[in-house]
């Protein structure tokens, strides 16, 4: 059951904040679902960690559809086609039951988050993100940096 004044402030806060901070949450939210799906799935419980998988495919799936190819950015189609390279390999997931593709997802837009918010923060007067991207727990971590 869902508790009514948590929706009521989930919907106040995300009509609040600038589309800058709601991209920030998406990707947190995708990065925190994707941490879940890991681990419900790899302690064998497939039910959390297929809803949690589907919450994630869907933070994805509405970060791709609404991009706004008009805005003028050159990187939009290759964001489009990463976005889309993410669904894939979470579906191949889903269907395999194969926790590497959810790890290189995770991988994928914990990059991304980063960038985007140093993005943000270069050229609005946003408060700051909190720093790192959420865990399988929800806790903030740091970045990862591959070589």
């Amino acid at each position: 059951m869902v508790n009514p004044y948590a929706q009521r402030y989930t919907q106040v806060q995300t009509s609040t904040i600038g589309p800058e901070q709601l991209l920030l949450l998406l990707y947190e939210g995708a990065i925190r679902f994707l941490g879940q799906a890991r681990a419900h799935l790899g302690e064998g419980r497939i039910g959390p960690g297929k809803t949690a998988l589907s919450k994630a495919v869907a933070i994805v799936a509405e970060l791709q559809n609404s991009m706004n190819f008009e805005a003028g950015w050159d990187g939009a189609e290759d964001l489009s086609h990463l976005y889309g390279h993410m669904l894939l390999e979470l579906t191949r997931a889903n269907v395999d039951d194969d926790p590497a593709p959810i790890d290189a997802v995770a991988e994928l837009l914990s990059g991304l988050y980063g960038a985007w918010k140093q993005a943000i923060a270069s050229v609005t007067d946003a408060p700051p993100a909190p720093e790192g991207a959420p865990d399988a727990n929800g806790e903030r971590a740091p970045f990862r940096v591959s070589a």
